[in-house]
């Protein structure tokens, strides 16, 4: 080991991305139009940038790197395929030093996993499962790099990096891992291997964490822990991930602890600055600086987002032929769709994008149960509104036109990957799978004026509309549920007048409730959704239902205007956030008296909803 002495300091450098979602390109395959919040292509000139300002440095990545967009489809429909992945390949030429595993690593099958990883010149770490069958996964890694001090001398430093992953993955995945994997709790496994790394010579630790950062200091859960993480005896770092957020959201501003989470999709760098100095009891942690660099900016009169970065042309030649053959899988013609189908008010209002997908489900499950135990239940269809703003942006809306349907148009309306299931549930269990996704919106109470609509870190996806019941949602009353699912309000009931042709729902009435995968067993405190209720289960992905639906020239439904509603709350307001595309469109919600108030800084068009 070489040592420039005591008192000798090195600015160790960490560069990180997290859920890339294999966008590698600033290109959206299921909208099939530029998108310049997002790619590999663009990060990469942020990182060479980076790299020539600090000689020391390293590169990481934070988990779902291999799937989420059109790219990780198409690899995954391809399996296995004949060349090697091109996220793969790109990580390669960037140089990584090692990467953690996100949930969605396992959304299309382990085999697909380690087909890919197979041709990864970086290591994969995780510190907190046990699988049976990725030995290519290492518990914990000690890198050994030479470094150079402030006078330029070389001396040697030993990093150890463990990686952690929440555990609701084995619920999330559990097609995937069930019977394959163990895991441990997140943080007790994380203190663990840090003071192993330790004792073997770790002069620093870092922890690449696939969780988020709670910023609401609600119910602890490991999807939303990695302050806590960063606290840990041993860990002298942190580059957390998995919700999507930008942390800390001001660059300029120095940040109590060293931790961050550079964005989604390759929206941003994250750039995490070390001071070391050299002591008798090895290297000491001086300061700590952090900075998230953008790929792309908003301008602040049209809320557009335009580059301002360039793409790398190494990286976008690997792109070039699977681009080819994504775009003319993306263009082939399904059928034709009478009426446009978006989601800007889908919230807030019945959305005919949304009620496609549950004519589509109603459909395929009255086939599947034909000549079963459960042929004559009453059908009904769960569906969550996935591209409905939030973190992802003015942009993250779906907005099809009528006319021509197409396979890409599938993906845009139900971008997930979850394949097709159903439950058997009760009139009960209905009320509280209604009540758990009601809690998204926010309590009005009496005389409020422009509450929030929304609970912002309330995902959209877990706010399910149920068609073939009829209800109203009484917008008064508290949310029974928080944002992960654990009941807060046990007395809370915000679902009133809830109908199934024309008749109350009774509390031991029995329904078939389709829905998808990513609700099995009990998956984010829905009801009626454990292993007995499953009563049907199929590797076909939701989109495809959708397709199939299309293709056979079935009626696509229009916004069903009396499917449920808030109750009138009158004198009392809130603000809603949309697209600005909406605009166009605001006849659709004219029963809330809309007034549009402008853009916000983030893009998004407001208005005020009189209730």
């Amino acid at each position: 080991m070489r040592s420039a002495g005591f008192g000798a300091r090195v600015v160790l450098r960490i560069l990180a991305t997290t859920d890339l979602h294999s966008c590698l390109i600033a290109w959206d395959y299921f909208t099939q139009q530029a998108a310049h919040g997002r790619g590999l292509s663009r990060i990469a000139s942020l990182v060479t940038k980076a790299r020539a300002e600090v000689k020391n440095t390293l590169l990481f990545d934070n988990g779902d790197f291999l799937n989420g967009s059109g790219l990780g489809d198409f690899m995954a429909q391809s399996h296995p395929a004949p060349y090697p992945h091109p996220m793969i390949e790109a990580m390669n030429l960037l140089g990584y030093d090692a990467a953690t595993i996100g949930n969605h690593e396992f959304s299309h099958g382990l085999d697909h996993l380690r087909h890919a990883m197979k041709d990864a010149n970086f290591p994969l770490v995780n510190s907190n499962y046990h699988f049976q069958d990725l030995d290519f996964v290492s518990t914990s890694l000690m890198l050994e790099r030479q470094v150079y001090d402030q006078n330029g001398q070389p001396c040697d430093i030993k990093i150890g990096v463990l990686g952690l992953l929440p555990g609701q993955t084995m619920k999330w995945e559990a097609e995937h891992l069930r019977g394959r994997a163990v895991a441990h709790a997140m943080l007790e496994q994380a203190a663990t291997t840090a003071q192993t790394l330790r004792s073997q010579g770790a002069d620093l630790v870092i922890a690449l964490a696939h969780t988020g950062i709670d910023l609401s200091n609600g119910v602890q859960s490991e999807e939303c822990c990695a302050q806590d993480v960063v606290t840990l005896a041993g860990i002298d770092a942190v580059v957390a991930g998995h919700s999507h957020q930008v942390f800390p959201e001001d660059s300029q501003k120095q940040t109590a602890c060293p931790l961050m989470l550079p964005g989604f999709f390759g929206s941003h760098l994250g750039v995490l600055d070390l001071t070391l100095q050299q002591t008798a009891e090895g290297w000491q942690k001086l300061s700590h600086s952090v900075d998230l660099r953008p790929i792309a900016a908003r301008d602040p009169q049209s809320g557009r987002l335009a580059p301002i970065v360039a793409d790398t042309p190494s990286i976008l030649r690997l792109a070039h032929d699977t681009d080819a053959q994504i775009t003319a899988q993306a263009d082939r013609i399904v059928g034709i769709t009478p009426h446009r189908l978006h989601s800007y008010f889908a919230t807030i209002a019945s959305s005919a994008a949304i009620a496609l997908i549950g004519a589509a489900q109603t459909r395929a499950l009255q086939q599947a149960l034909m000549g079963t135990p459960h042929q004559n239940l009453p059908i009904l269809s769960a569906v969550a509104p996935f591209k409905a703003g939030g973190r992802g942006g003015p942009e993250n809306y779906t907005d099809i036109p009528a006319g021509l349907f197409r396979h890409h148009h599938a993906a845009d309306l139900y971008m997930h990957p979850n394949s097709f299931s159903a439950f058997r549930v009760t009139g009960a269990e209905l009320t509280l799978w209604l009540e758990r996704s009601v809690s998204k919106y926010s309590q009005i109470l009496p005389n409020s004026q422009d509450v929030m609509m929304h609970n912002p870190s309330f995902p959209s996806f877990n706010c399910d509309m149920v068609f073939g019941v009829n209800y109203t949602i009484d917008l008064s009353q508290p949310q029974m549920f928080d944002t992960h699912g654990t009941v807060v309000n046990p007395a809370a009931r915000r679902i009133t007048d809830l109908r199934f042709q024309g008749q109350i729902v009774q509390p031991d009435q029995v329904f078939a409730l389709a829905s998808n995968s990513y609700r099995l067993g009990g998956q984010a405190g829905f009801a009626g959704t454990s292993a007995e209720h499953v009563i049907y289960s199929s590797p076909l992905l939701v989109q495809d239902v959708v397709r199939k639906y299309i293709a056979a020239g079935h009626l696509v439904p229009k916004a069903q205007l009396n499917h449920w509603r808030f109750t009138a709350l009158p004198g009392r307001s809130a603000l809603f956030h949309t697209s600005p595309h909406a605009a166009e469109l605001i006849d659709e919600i004219a029963h809330f008296n809309p007034i549009s108030l402008g853009m916000d800084v983030d893009g998004f068009l407001r208005f005020r909803l009189h209730l």
